[in-house]
């Protein structure tokens, strides 16, 4: 994972390129100023053209080690010693880090190259500035590499928090729009209106827990997450106002673990899979639905028994895409759909706002 990151971020080809482009760069400028300054005279053109060769291959490979290292170790720290996190540990780490790179890359360099020159030079004294030269720029590579990181994925943020944004505004119209429908609100006031003429006990139970449903819906439509135990209690007022309507003929069962009652979900996500239930099911005195709610390992399943409508309209599964988006927005997580032994399941994930954040960088 660490190095898919990596290559889609900064690809080989790129890299290279940096390495050559810098490379010859750097030799001319340090074969001038050794030439003028008498460090290493280069006393004819071959001489310049073999000196201007070696340097060009060791800058390359200095280089492309440089960078492609350098990358490798920030995003080990992005992912384990995050800025805001740990600054003070992450800094002794890089400067550490700097030390051990250049003392092994100039004795390894500085090796060959005294090995290819014969000797003309004192190696403690071509190992000492390569070790100094190699810190220095190893060091600018890292704060140009981490600017460059910063910038790209702050970007990246913008973009991401724009696109979602525009996303989510369309995910909470349909989501509105789903739960405001004519069809809901004149059921319910067709057995609101039986009820008063019948039970008025129950008809003021009924009023009670369908402005908890409206409520709910305008309390929570803009935000990301609520805890299980509010989405239950609003899943438990939808439940009865429909258990009013279906009677017998419609069964549910909730059964949560304590536990599980502060972790959170998208608010809505219950009753997007009841309102499916009852949409995609046939209800009636021959066709009894029993709906159940449970908890199972970080997770609160939504099942319910199959009784297909026999004249049920292809599903255009609206409500299974906006649930799966609006995971995506918040977590790596996603729910998850499926028929078996003749059930129609959803696996949606409960999710812990502490471990569940995404970590700034």
């Amino acid at each position: 994972m660490l190095f898919k990151e990596l290559h889609t971020l900064f690809p080989f080809r790129i890299i290279i390129r940096l390495a050559v482009f810098v490379s010859l760069i750097f030799q001319i400028v340090i074969i001038t100023y050794n030439h003028f300054n008498g460090f290493y005279v280069q006393h004819s053109f071959a001489d310049f053209i073999n000196s201007f060769a070696q340097g060009v291959i060791i800058s390359i490979i200095s280089t492309f080690l440089i960078v492609y290292l350098n990358l490798i170790m920030i995003q080990y720290l992005n992912k384990t010693f995050k800025w805001k996190e740990k600054s003070v540990q992450r800094v002794l780490l890089l400067l550490t880090y700097s030390v051990v790179f250049a003392v092994v890359l100039s004795a390894i360099f500085s090796g060959v190259s005294y090995l290819i020159n014969s000797g003309e030079m004192a190696f403690v004294k071509l190992f000492t500035g390569n070790t100094q030269i190699l810190f220095v720029i190893n060091l600018i590579a890292l704060a140009v590499l981490e600017a460059y990181i910063y910038y790209n994925e702050g970007q990246k943020a913008r973009l991401k928090a724009q696109l979602l944004e525009k996303e989510l505004s369309e995910i909470k119209f349909e989501v509105l729009k789903s739960q405001l429908e004519p069809h809901f609100l004149f059921n319910s006031l067709n057995v609101l209106s039986a009820l008063m003429n019948s039970d008025i006990t129950k008809a003021q139970l009924f009023i009670e827990k369908l402005s908890q449903v409206y409520r709910y819906i305008l309390e929570t439509i803009d935000k990301p997450v609520v805890e299980l135990s509010r989405e239950l209690e609003f899943a438990k007022s939808y439940l009865f106002l429909q258990k009013i309507r279906y009677g017998d003929n419609l069964s549910y069962v909730v059964s949560v673990n304590s536990d599980y009652l502060s972790l959170e979900l998208p608010p809505l996500s219950l009753q997007i899979l009841l309102e499916n239930s009852l949409k995609h099911n046939t209800v009636n005195q021959s066709n009894n639905l029993l709906i159940e709610i449970y908890s199972e390992n970080d997770e609160i399943i939504v099942k319910n028994n199959l009784r297909p409508k026999i004249s049920q309209y292809k599903s255009g599964k609206l409500g299974q895409r906006n649930l799966i988006k609006r995971y995506l927005m918040i977590s790596d997580k996603t729910p998850v759909f499926l028929i078996e032994n003749d059930q129609y399941i959803a696996r949606l994930p409960l999710l812990n706002a502490e471990k569940d954040e995404s970590a700034d960088y």
